[in-house]
């Protein structure tokens, strides 16, 4: 079985407020340049937890975008299957982060990766099995989300995103085997204000009664896991997470749940192993941390995290 995700790869700018920020004024911070995008970031935790994965994506014909190409190629990604496209420039990402390592605003600017056409995945079609899982990233565009979903073969699994992207998913629910939302993204697919958890798990329940295998729900201090009618709450107990940039720990969880799954782990594995790689990455200045299989399995956050079925 070969994993192959579909996405986005960007240049990721993320400035850090040394200070609380100050709107509309010239804030002091430490400025990295890295390579990410969330496929990218997907693809990079799942090749450092696990065998055969391809990342699949179009870069740049320009500085960014051949030094993005570079950089994968060094990152030990399998590019077989992506391509550089003329006359055109690559994906950024713009993050600024507040002063504790939070994210505070961020703009991005897609355009290649949303226009990817149907042409730019003929090979691949043709190579995906009914075996194979397949990343189908939200920064795609709607007609390639639905082309993907409907046409090609696989275990699909995607991320809500945000809010302003998780609507381009309404029309294939029932085609994803595997959803990671937030909140925010889960009131947004559902229809359902979450004020407690009781709202939760009504918004899950009705994903699951849209079509959808599985959800995971991030949510504070951990994750539900909706599958099979049933919901599963999972929380990590970790009192002192020093947070460094909170950008990608979302990616981590779903690569290194994925990754878990691809080994043969069961869910209450996997989901702690996703855990496990989110704090970790949290932890980081960069966007994805040096996961092995070692570090998670070892993690003292491993042994904090309980799980319970709430419903």
């Amino acid at each position: 079985m070969a994993i192959y995700v579909i996405g986005a790869c960007n240049i990721d700018i993320s400035a850090r407020s040394d200070h609380r920020l100050i709107e509309r004024d010239s804030n002091p911070a430490t400025v990295r340049i890295s390579v990410g995008g969330v496929g990218h970031n997907i693809a990079q935790n799942m090749t450092n937890l696990t065998e055969d994965i391809y990342f699949v994506s179009v870069f740049g014909d320009d500085h960014f975008g051949h030094l993005a190409y570079k950089t994968c190629l060094a990152e030990g990604l399998d590019l077989t299957f992506s391509k550089i496209k003329g006359n055109s420039k690559q994906s950024m990402y713009l993050a600024i982060l507040d002063e504790t390592g939070d994210m505070y605003l961020a703009v991005n600017d897609m355009d290649i990766i949303e226009g990817m056409t149907k042409k730019d995945l003929n090979e691949i079609k043709e190579v995906i099995t009914d075996k194979d899982m397949l990343c189908v990233d939200n920064n795609l565009s709607e007609e390639i989300i639905s082309y993907i979903a409907n046409d090609f073969k696989g275990i699909k699994f995607s991320d809500a995103i945000s809010v302003a992207k998780a609507f381009k998913l309404n029309a294939i629910l029932d085609k994803l085997d595997i959803l990671k939302v937030n909140i925010y993204e889960a009131e947004a697919l559902s229809g359902i204000s979450i004020k407690n958890e009781e709202d939760i798990m009504n918004a899950l329940s009705d994903l699951l009664d849209k079509g959808v295998k599985k959800v995971l729900l991030t949510y504070r201090d951990g994750v539900y896991l909706a599958k099979d009618g049933h919901i599963y709450r999972y929380l990590h107990n970790a009192t002192k997470v020093h947070i460094q940039n909170a950008t990608g720990a979302g990616d981590a969880l779903l690569g290194a749940y994925i990754a878990a799954v691809d080994q043969g782990k069961d869910d209450e594995e996997a989901i702690k192993d996703g855990l496990v790689a989110s704090l970790i990455t949290i932890e980081d200045e960069r966007t994805v941390s040096d996961l092995d299989r070692k570090m998670i399995a070892d993690s003292l956050y491993r042994k904090k995290i309980k799980g319970e079925l709430v419903l």
